[in-house]
């Protein structure tokens, strides 16, 4: 059978009539709760037996030693606020200063210390530093710049159809000729143009100056485009032009009584202004629309200015879609969108016609849309900081383009999020000094076409976004804050600036999440009801991303005996309105410190031992600046802990360096010297009757037990285990009588076989 052990071990101090535990950034309380797990496995099931133990330390990591030093940079300059830390203990830390100079106290042993700052990469010391009670111990650290790259590129909203090509008459005669309407799906989605063959779901409409709106009937034999792909409505089964035949895949139908007519034949007017449209059919709601001039009138069916026509739309000329600013290119897409038919469509049309239709066989890659003015650009390193796609103009054509600067070198994700809209662009390598363009061939997704850096927006998001400033009290930006909201974390930048996409719904947001810079404050913010597709940068009101950090303020006390000596190991525990903000643990010289706290009035109350009583029994004060420490109170105990120490000794008169039980106890113990230990399940009440202590010798024969102080003797007794080849024999050594009757007092007791 196989039993697996594992064990905790937690700084405890008594609080009532439990333990309670400190958390390890905490100071050594003095005493230790171990919990011991046993699993074992029988049959088909697990089983698990939980044994607890408490343990005192006579040396409470007493505060009486420090580190100091200095931090700069490659180049030899200063680097200041810096936070060089204990790893073994992230309490015991310290900032440097305008000099890089940095220095904090720590308790007498040997520690892995860490130093890091915004912009430059971490340093750690490879190995363990060891420091000696009173010394003050040199450790410098250089840094190292990060290096850093940027990322440029381009930015498009592709989410709907677009009408890529209108043809009136394949032919330059007056007869019965070709006519067809291509439209191009730049989207990441199938759109449904029919519902069956003679039911619609999109319309294709048509208008002329002076005329009605009308809705021409079709006969659809394809009901989709995909994405990508095209859609070839037209008055013949096969459309044949520029050499290329292609199959309609919506064929007007014969109820078109006076179509063709995207040529409106009219020996009054000529071929006057007009347009088409694609529209939903359930809500009449336009999808797109083109329309041409005629003379300088512009038609009814329009999006921003009509193509610029002297007579209309003639025979042999078509009006084309451009793939994006640089004009129609073989092979991409016919998806440039500004919302102006004067910008998106070859300038006066091609005549004669010169690009072939397009139909549900043919797909090409989206290159362009709508250019996604505001949209979001965000890297998830640690330096660079949110980005904007702007207004610009490529080619003379109205375009977004973004530049995220300083971007520390590696591999990262560059996010780029506009409304409801979202694309991930993962495997983004930025080179040192170098303007990276994005995507390119070696990101997930690559390039649509190679050499265009275009981020097509055209997959919707189920995230919100959330957006802020994190500064000080002065309104200085803090670069390097930790920023927690739906389980993500990330950075302020160099301005401050953080950025994070979270689910929609209800989510906290905290500025230095889990204290992470402990010079200053933490502060959360709560929003509810979070939309998709939204961006919440709300500097002002509640609640507000923009979050003001205020430098922790310092509550300090001390705790002395009752004949005026210092008191190690004690807890103080701070309430800010009934809820606890902080607690501390007193050090070798009786001090302790409550750090982090914003100003405010608290009430600070000692954990003790039950039996243990203080005077005052609480304080409370008021802390109206930070930066600097208040003082609390002296807190006298009386009828508290004292010690126990000594040695554990052989009959050679050699220490025993196997382990020894040592037990305390408040009475006197029947049996001999071979009666095994007692069984120690507590006593009754709080005081104990009786009351055991107990605890190990160590290697090198030394014991402590820490004890209610009393004026009644304590017996203490040792079991020593020898063993003559496998047998195990003990053997019992005391009573020994000790009284400690004084709170903090220090007896020694060495018990000899």
């Amino acid at each position: 059978m196989t039993f697996t052990r594992a064990t905790r071990v937690d700084f405890a101090y008594p609080s009532g009539t439990s333990i309670s535990t400190a958390p390890f950034t905490s100071n050594d309380t003095g005493l230790k709760l171990i919990t011991t797990f046993v699993i074992w496995q029988s049959g088909s099931g697990l089983n698990n037996h939980e044994m607890h133990n408490l343990m005192a330390n006579p040396a409470a990591n007493p505060l009486n030693a420090s580190f100091t030093g200095t931090v700069k940079d490659t180049s030899n300059n200063a680097i200041r606020d810096a936070l060089v830390q204990v790893v073994d203990n992230p309490n015991w830390f310290g900032f440097s200063n305008a000099s890089g100079v940095y220095q904090f106290n720590v308790s007498q042993g040997s520690y892995t210390l860490t130093c890091s700052t915004h912009g430059y990469f971490p340093s750690t010391t490879g190995n363990y530093q060891s420091v000696a009670s009173g010394e003050a111990k040199t450790v410098n650290f250089v840094l190292g710049k990060m290096s850093s790259g940027t990322a440029t590129g381009y930015a498009y909203l592709a989410d709907h159809l677009v009408i890529s090509q209108v043809v009136g008459s394949t032919q330059d005669a007056t007869a019965f000729f070709q006519e067809y309407v291509e439209v191009f799906n730049p989207s990441s989605y199938t759109w449904t143009i029919a519902s069956d063959a003679a039911t619609a779901v999109i319309d294709l409409k048509y208008q002329r100056r002076g005329g009605s709106l009308t809705t021409i009937a079709m006969d659809y034999s394809t009901l989709t485009i995909g994405p990508g792909q095209y859609y070839l409505f037209a008055n013949t089964g096969t459309v044949t032009a520029v050499g290329v035949a292609r199959t309609a895949d919506a064929v007007f139908s014969a109820s078109n009584a006076d179509f063709p007519n995207l040529i409106d034949i009219n020996t009054d007017a000529g071929n006057d202004a007009a347009g088409v449209g694609l529209a939903l059919v359930s809500d009449g709601s336009w999808i797109d629309r083109v329309g041409w001039k005629k003379a300088g009138n512009d038609p009814p069916l329009i999006e921003g200015d009509a193509i610029n026509q002297f007579v209309g739309l003639e025979d042999d000329e078509q009006y084309v879609r451009i793939s994006g600013p640089y004009g129609v290119v073989s092979g991409q897409g016919r998806a440039y969108d500004t919302h102006d038919n004067t910008t998106d469509f070859e300038t006066d049309g091609r005549q004669p016609m010169v690009y072939p239709p397009r139909n549900s066989s043919d797909s090409e890659p989206v290159v362009s849309g709508t250019p996604a003015t505001g949209a979001l650009i965000s890297v998830n390193d640690s330096l660079s900081q949110t980005g904007t796609c702007t207004d610009t103009t490529v080619n003379g054509k109205p375009a977004c383009s973004f530049t995220v600067p300083s971007i520390a070198t590696g591999t990262w994700t560059l996010i780029v999020s506009s409304g409801t809209y979202y694309e991930e662009i993962s495997s983004v390598t930025m080179t040192a000094s170098v303007s990276t363009g994005v995507p390119n061939g070696a990101t997930y997704p690559t390039w649509a076409v190679t050499g265009a850096t275009t981020t097509i927006l055209n997959d919707t998001t189920s995230y919100a976004f959330i957006s802020g400033v994190v500064t000080d009290a002065n309104g200085t930006p803090l670069p390097g804050i930790v920023v927690g909201a739906g389980g993500q974390t990330r950075n302020t930048s160099s301005a401050g600036r953080y950025y994070v996409s979270v689910p929609e719904g209800d989510v906290r947001v905290t500025a230095n999440y889990n204290n992470a810079n402990m010079a200053y404050t933490s502060q959360s913010s709560d929003l509810t009801g979070l939309t998709a597709g939204t961006l919440y940068d709300l500097p002002s009101g509640n609640p507000s991303t923009w979050f003001t950090l205020s430098l922790g303020g310092i509550l300090r006390g001390y705790f002395r005996t009752g004949s005026n000596t210092p008191l190690p190991g004690r807890v103080a525990v701070a309430l800010l309105g009934g809820n606890q903000v902080g607690q501390a643990v007193s050090g070798s010289n009786g001090y302790f410190y409550l750090s982090n706290l914003t100003t405010g009035t608290y009430t600070i109350t000692p954990a003790l031992d039950p039996a243990e009583s203080a005077s005052p029994s609480s304080v409370t004060v008021t802390l109206s600046s930070t930066g600097t420490a208040t003082t609390v109170s002296t807190f006298t105990v009386t009828n508290g802990l004292a010690e126990i120490t000594g040695q554990v000794i052989s009959s050679s008169s050699e220490p025993i360096t196997t382990g020894v039980l040592v037990v305390a106890s408040s009475t006197t113990l029947t049996g001999g010297i071979t009666s095994p230990p007692p069984s120690m399940n507590g006593g009754t009440g709080i005081l104990c009757n009786p009351c055991y202590y107990a605890a190990s010798s160590d290697s090198t024969g030394s014991y402590s037990l820490m004890v209610r102080s009393s004026t009644a003797a304590y017996k203490v007794y040792g079991w020593y285990t020898e063993f003559s080849g496998t047998t195990p024999s003990v053997t019992r050594a005391g009573p020994f009588s000790v009284t400690v009757s004084t709170a903090g007092q220090i007896l020694s007791q060495n018990l000899q076989w």
